[in-house]
């Protein structure tokens, strides 16, 4: 089928990819034999088509990641050109190259280095770069940096690249919007349950988010606070605690 649809418009050959997806949602298993030729559309000179089949290759990574470690060099290729701004500008969105396939390359590349620091050492470089890049300021950035900081506490751990994840998170709590507010407290929970130590600096930012009028922000940043908490900050988180139900 792909060598015919490979001299069509790749109009034609995004929705063959498209049908793919659906076709392996519908009867998963039933793509065994195209295996090959999915791989070879991550070389497809449209991006469009390329990021049409990053869900496909996403879904079939998840049921059989050791089947797929070898494309990580390529996902890592095809992330760092997106974020050099290097597809064309139609691809933006809000001056934020491909944002939408930025975001699904870093779940395919958290598939990947789940608890494989072989795999995870190709990441860590191009994972950095994404979080600097998409610390713009605004909605889609965001979107990009809360994904990112879930690739880095799904992979092998990085210290350098754990802290940056930290650093970077800790303004979304620090934010007035209670939407960036509650991501950041999940972002920073997720990196607590890595090493608690690389949320610890941030400690006094997320105490401030008790006194939020937002209930299911409060729970968040409860549940937070005791999975924060030790023997060398235990007076101080519950003097403010205390404090708070006074």
């Amino acid at each position: 089928w792909w060598s015919r649809s490979s001299t069509m418009h790749e109009v034609v050959r995004k929705k063959a990819v498209m049908a793919l997806h659906r076709l392996h949602i519908v009867q998963p298993g039933s793509l065994a034999a195209l295996t090959d030729k999915l791989r070879k559309v991550l070389c497809d000179k449209d991006p469009a088509v390329m990021g049409a089949s990053l869900h496909v290759l996403h879904m079939l990574i998840e049921e059989q990641p050791a089947a797929f470690k070898d494309l990580v060099p390529s996902f890592v290729s095809i992330l760092k050109q997106i974020t050099e701004h290097r597809l064309p500008s139609s691809f933006d969105y809000h001056r934020m190259p491909a944002p939408w396939i930025q975001i699904k390359l870093l779940k395919v590349l958290a598939s990947l280095g789940a608890a494989d620091q072989s795999t995870s050492n190709h990441m860590y470089e191009v994972l950095y770069d994404v979080l600097k890049r998409a610390d713009t300021g605004i909605n889609i950035g965001f979107a990009i940096i809360y994904e990112c900081v879930r690739t880095v506490t799904a992979i092998y751990p990085n210290v350098q690249l754990m802290e940056s994840a930290a650093n970077h998170i800790s303004r979304f709590v620090s934010s007035e919007n209670h939407n960036l507010k509650y991501l950041g407290i999940k972002s920073l929970a997720s990196i607590v349950q890595v090493n608690p130590k690389y949320a610890l600096e941030h400690q006094l930012v997320v105490v401030e988010c008790m006194e939020d009028p937002d209930e299911t922000l409060k729970r968040k940043t409860l549940d937070l606070l005791f999975k924060m908490t030790n023997a060398n900050n235990v007076m101080f988180v519950v003097d403010k605690l205390v404090h708070h139900l006074g």
